[in-house]
């Protein structure tokens, strides 16, 4: 991996584009800044956040089993194949777009006293891109990854896990200065900060948030649930969704999920496949009681003709089932060229409080768990009436704290996390369980001749452009150019 350390090719706007490998290296460019004013930073950061979010996503939903392709045979979706991709984008676009600028506004601030709010926000993200990645990822460069060095070490998941901690901590307490500066602190406006608009409480409560998140990650690790608990209610408190807004005038400022799937970063991203895919019978399975649709099913797939939402076999592909009898996926509450992206939201915090009282208070987890089913559903406006009727039904919700089992707490929490990295996240989490996420199994069309007949595929490849060039040694110490690498398991999903 090439290195930003004394080199970045800097465009403000929407989204941060870095030229070819020349503009990679370490030397010093006269034509090209390497520093500018930090809220000329930070624009260019949340956007590329949005697109990072994206990509993590589009991979979540294939190997999560959300999603799966109408004709069963994508190479990377269906197969689990990476033998002849050329590039995987998150790799890039971690470094070089988001943690890359976060890393230089990071020191940029520390130089003056009177912009850590900035400083704050700053560590808050490089925390979150590195969170997001690793967990597509797993091991991964952190300590010399913004060193200068074309070959740098690649750390352990459980070493990157600990910075990202030490970042949240050391970004939440960078706002609590800010805050007590008051208005001597360097002007944070709309302009600058997207998500926010520049209220530092809400940038902590973020940073709470992803504390929760990021602890409850490392549930197979011995992470301490009453922790969990304690980051969820103080970002509970006073959430406020950090959504990253598109317009979709144009091609820099659509949502990649929408229907004319913008591509701002054509050499790498991953195009959004939805117009050829449809959701999974086991993803539809969990939003059908008998007789009954989950309301939210036809926020995200449009009913056809007839009214009925169909499914594919994950592998099968649609086989006799007409294309236009598929729901549509595009246009949809989530996939609009101006839907939003959020980096988290309330419901998948209300289901982090409700998994992680599960073995400690069941009243606490049945309450967070009917609060997580709600909060989702009020995120695609669903009618109060609906919710009513759908929380009421003994085939879909649990009705007491003593009925409630794992398995309702991760099923609503895998449909209320749809297209969102942590999807994939949490079944990997359990194993794949069955009985956590009932119906649940491989596409029938994965290669055995890697997988065998029941591994899944645990993480992606890293990015063939830099990595299989100018870091062999790593990518050789980490096995990482056999394709049984990416069935070998991350760190916290050792148990």
């Amino acid at each position: 991996m090439k290195t930003l350390k004394n080199k970045l090719f800097i465009i403000v706007g929407l989204f941060l584009l870095v030229g070819c490998d020349d503009y990679l290296d370490v030397n010093e460019d006269q034509d090209n800044p390497s520093t500018t004013a930090p809220q000329n930073l930070l624009p260019a950061i949340l956007g590329n956040a949005a697109t990072l979010t994206y990509n993590a996503g589009e991979i979540s939903a294939y190997y999560s089993v959300q999603l799966a392709t109408e004709t069963g045979f994508d190479r990377t979706r269906d197969l689990w194949d990476f033998s002849l991709e050329v590039r995987v984008g998150i790799f890039r676009h971690h470094y070089f777009d988001v943690a890359g600028n976060a890393f230089n506004l990071i020191n940029t601030a520390a130089e003056d006293d009177l912009a850590k709010n900035y400083e704050g926000v700053a560590k808050i993200m490089f925390a979150y891109s590195f969170l997001i990645t690793t967990d597509v990822l797993g091991d991964m460069p952190y300590n010399e990854a913004f060193s200068g060095k074309d070959s740098p070490k690649y750390d352990t998941q459980e070493t990157v896990y600990e910075q990202i901690g030490i970042q949240l901590e050391e970004g939440i307490q960078d706002l609590q200065d800010a805050i007590a500066l008051g208005n001597r602190a360097r002007p944070m406006t709309a302009s600058h900060d997207v998500l926010f608009g520049g209220d530092l409480n809400a940038w902590v409560t973020f940073a709470q948030g992803l504390k929760a998140r990021w602890l409850l990650h490392q549930s197979n690790v011995a992470a301490d649930m009453a922790r969990v608990i304690e980051y969820a209610d103080q970002a509970l408190d006073q959430w406020v969704t950090p959504s990253y807004a598109f317009s979709g005038v144009d091609v820099w400022t659509r949502n990649p999920w929408g229907p004319n799937q913008a591509r701002p970063l054509l050499f790498s991203m991953r195009a959004n496949a939805l117009s050829r895919s449809a959701p999974s019978a086991f993803f539809l399975d969990l939003m059908k009681g008998v007789d009954y649709v989950d309301p939210r099913a036809p926020q995200h797939f449009e009913p056809n003709d007839d009214g009925e939402i169909l499914s594919v076999v994950s592998g099968d592909g649609r086989g006799d089932i007409p294309r236009d009898d598929l729901p549509g996926l595009l246009d949809m509450a989530l996939t609009k060229d101006d839907s939003p992206i959020a980096f988290m939201t309330e419901s998948e915090l209300f289901f982090i409080k409700a998994e992680a009282a599960f073995n400690s208070d069941k009243a606490m987890a049945y309450q967070s768990y009917l609060s997580g089913i709600r909060s989702n559903m009020n995120e695609l406006e669903v009618a109060q009436e609906e919710q009513t009727t759908y929380l009421s039904n003994s085939d879909m919700v649990a009705q007491n704290a003593n009925d409630l089992t794992l398995s309702h707490i991760m099923v609503q929490k895998l449909i209320a996390t749809y297209l969102s990295p942590e999807a994939w996240v949490d079944v990997r989490r359990y194993n794949w369980d069955p009985n956590i996420y009932p119906g649940l199994s491989r596409p029938t069309n994965v290669q055995e001749s890697v997988y065998g007949e029941d591994q899944w595929i645990t993480r992606v490849p890293y990015n063939m452009e830099t990595e299989y060039i100018y870091n062999l040694p790593e990518i050789d110490r980490l096995g990482a150019r056999e394709p049984e690498f990416l069935m070998v398991k991350l760190w916290w999903m050792q148990q």
